[in-house]
């Protein structure tokens, strides 16, 4: 893409299946597909998570934590969603679960880790109901909904049985998630909301971390894995925590591994972590390691739970008088551009409000009472408004400005785009063109520059807004209409291959794949002699391919990431090395000797499967009873390796006829003749095997002087006659020729 204007742009993706989600042994978390669908049933939930999350970043930015003395404790109730099967688990398990969840925020024994931090927030199993009356703190529900996937079934299920979202943190369990979900949970924005909570499956509720991974969802906390390595920002970029690495593991790698090796280090010097740094062993990921939360963690936890879940902490799902009650006043608005003078305020980032109240006008009167209304203002015009929150501990009070611009027509400061809450897509390295209103006499972007146009060169998603000053004094914003600008990265995949011999055989399974894989479109194409280039329809990260042992292949693969961005890998050439041939089944001649006639150059005789000290020649003289097979090599590749097949020989105590036997004519184009036979005693048997012990020809005879056996039934070739008379035997090798 080339320096532009940009016009409104509108792309969805959803996906409920990343491709992390690749390993049925793994349980995986389903929070991504829940944002993804909360943003789809609530186009403005990009914009209100962004508010949200700005606002926690100026708060742990300036260290303006609410801290109190003593613990957040928070009211907890589990709904049973059952079909009468094993996930209508026991209440002992239920109170077993917040135990043990009330363990792993604490960093207590036995789930004490020594690089772990105390999440300052414990759970209580509800004792009052929404009704006041007293509870277990779980409720049971029969439904076939037990088994569910995400979408209307989702919003089903809750339906059935759900208490108050504001004052109480939900919990439904069921039986089965799409299989390999373990749980998933709702993000802070959507505090009180009918689908706000957590979902797990009842299997995890028995010693298991799901539920503190899902708590740790349900307070703001994303997957260490979620974002990129970049880390030029930590309390805005990756999982928004600096003391998490950056980190793209999205399986259960070993402890301490590091996926990122192109990790940039934090400029504004809030991270502990320079480049290239372990991942530590975490909650929020999915490593089977000692688990832990970080300080940083706990301070977003804590700080969510304070602003966008504060209704938790007035709760009286506990009993008794709730805890933490200073109230702090603090509220958001909507920016008025483009809603004719309507303003939406909400106190969600006020803490411990049970009244809250409004003064539009700044008489000193309070006109309306909510903690979220809507309020239309007469005209144009900058207004000082006034919120006065009341809660146990007392009153506090706190004034914004708010710009109102009322009117169906107005000159919008911003000239690219002219829509509200466009989303470019666009790729890393991209240069883009912002102008304001000509008109303007100061301009202050969201980047901080002050010039009428900037040009972003774009290396991070982020949202451009512009608050420009006309001549008139006035001041226009597009706060309620950001630009957002989503980044995705478009690097060049690298080819990587199971080589850990040096190299690879012929027949073996070559497994190509693409280390760390970014999201996006991946195709691989192999070169072939015979064919040339073509596309294999295979679009995932890991290939698997059988090369050929003569001319090799060459590989290549392409990326798209989701905003159309292509690039290309190095070609790869692989070419299998032979293995040595040999015969299917060995030759034996003279007797007992097993004979591979064609040497190679390093061999290996086994009776069995035990190797034959010193039978290291292509032939072998068999002295005892056994199977015998030959291992053939190249010195230069051991590991490509062939064998013959097994032959298997039989010791029985025969003794040499020690008779005068003579045959003739041999060599023998038809008859062969057979005499001195009259001295055996009883009944004889005759055999005449080929050059790999096949028996060909047999017979039996009794009280014959000589014996004729019609050979011109048989290929040319060489052959053994065996004559064999009770506990005596008589062999010659005999030579057929064609007539």
């Amino acid at each position: 893409m080339t320096l532009s204007h940009y016009t409104l742009i509108f792309i969805l993706i959803f996906n409920f299946f990343p491709a992390r989600y690749a390993s049925a042994q793994t349980p995986f978390c389903g929070y991504d597909a829940s944002i993804q669908r909360i943003n789809i049933l609530d186009p403005g939930s990009p914009a209100k998570k962004a508010e949200l999350d700005n606002r926690i970043y100026e708060n742990l930015l300036n260290k303006k934590q609410h801290k109190t003395a003593g613990t957040f404790v928070v009211p907890i109730v589990f709904h049973i969603m059952h079909n009468n099967g094993p996930e209508n688990i026991a209440d002992s398990v239920v109170v077993k679960a917040v135990e043990e969840l009330n363990l792993r925020f604490h960093n207590a024994t036995p789930y004490f880790d020594s690089t772990g931090n105390q999440v300052n927030i414990q759970f209580c199993l509800a004792s009052v109901d929404p009704q006041g009356n007293p509870t277990s703190g779980i409720t049971r529900t029969v439904t076939n909904l037990t088994n569910i996937t995400y979408g209307p079934y989702d919003d089903t299920l809750k339906s059935l049985s759900r208490w108050s979202p504001l004052l109480y943190c939900n919990v439904w369990v069921v039986r089965e998630i799409l299989g390999t979900i373990a749980g998933y949970a709702s993000y802070p924005v959507w505090a009180g909301n009918g689908n706000d909570g957590i979902v797990v499956e009842a299997a995890f509720l028995n010693n298991s971390h799901v539920l503190a991974h899902e708590a740790g969802h349900y307070f703001g906390l994303a997957h260490t894995f979620s974002f990129s390595c970049n880390n030029q920002n930590c309390l805005l970029e990756g999982d928004q925590v600096c003391d998490t690495p950056p980190d793209t593991s999205q399986f259960a790698f070993p402890c301490l591994w590091n996926s990122c090796s192109s990790d940039t280090q934090d400029t504004t010097g809030l991270s502990p972590f320079l480049t290239d740094v372990n991942e530590l062993p975490n909650y929020m990921d999915y490593t089977s390691c000692p688990l832990s939360f970080t300080q940083g963690q706990a301070d977003r936890m804590e700080m969510m739970l304070q602003m966008a879940r504060s209704l938790l902490l007035i709760s009286n799902g506990c009993g008794g008088n709730p805890g933490q009650a200073v109230p702090v006043a603090g509220f958001t608005f909507s920016a008025s551009t483009c809603n004719n003078g309507e303003v939406v305020f909400n106190d969600s980032i006020a803490v411990n409000s049970i009244t809250t109240e409004w003064d539009f006008n700044n008489d000193g009167l309070y006109e309306l009472t909510g903690h979220s209304l809507t309020y239309t203002f007469p005209s144009s015009g900058n207004y000082l408004v006034t919120q006065r929150v009341t809660g146990l501990g007392g009153q506090t009070t706190t004034s914004q400005m708010v710009a109102v611009i009322k009117g169906s027509t107005f000159n919008y400061p911003i000239v690219v785009p002219s829509s509200p809450m466009d989303t470019l897509l666009v790729c890393a390295g991209d240069t883009l063109l912002f102008e304001g209103d000509p008109g303007g006499t100061s301009y202050l972007w969201s980047t901080g520059e002050t010039t009428p146009s900037i040009t972003v060169v774009a290396d991070t998603s982020m949202a451009i807004t512009l608050t420009m000053t006309d001549a008139t004094g006035f001041v226009w914003s597009t706060a309620c209409a950001p630009v957002y600008l989503v980044v995705y990265p478009n690097p060049t995949p690298v080819i990587t291959y199971n080589d850990s011999l040096g190299y690879t055989c012929q027949g073996d399974i070559l497994s190509l794949t693409i280390p760390n894989p970014a999201p996006g479109l991946y195709t691989w194409f192999v070169y072939h002699v015979s064919t040339g280039w073509f596309n294999t329809g295979n679009h995932s990260y890991n290939y698997d391919y059988y090369p050929d042992p003569v001319n090799g292949n060459s590989f290549v693969v392409t990326y798209t990431n989701p905003a159309g961005c292509n690039s290309v890998s190095d070609t790869l050439l692989i070419q299998a090395q032979p293995l040595p041939f040999l015969p299917g089944v060995p030759l034996y001649v003279n007797g007992l000797t097993l004979n591979y006639p064609s040497p190679q150059a390093q061999f290996q005789w086994y009776n069995g499967t035990t190797p034959i000290p010193g039978a290291n020649s292509n032939f072998y003289t068999v002295t005892g009873t056994g199977c015998y097979q030959l291992r053939a090599w190249n010195s230069a590749y051991p590991e490509c390796d062939t064998y013959t097949d097994t032959v298997c020989f039989e010791f029985t105590g025969i003794k040499e006829l020690s008779v005068s036997i003579n045959i003739s004519p041999n060599p023998v184009k038809s008859t062969l003749t057979v005499s001195g036979l009259n001295i055996l005693q009883g009944e004889s048997m005759y055999k005449i095997m080929d050059v790999n012990g096949r028996i060909v020809m047999k017979g039996t005879f009794i009280g014959k002087d000589a014996l004729t056996i019609d050979c011109s039934v048989l290929l040319s070739g060489c052959y053994l006659l065996e004559i064999v008379n009770r506990n005596e035997i008589y062999r010659r090798k005999i030579v057929v020729l064609e007539e």
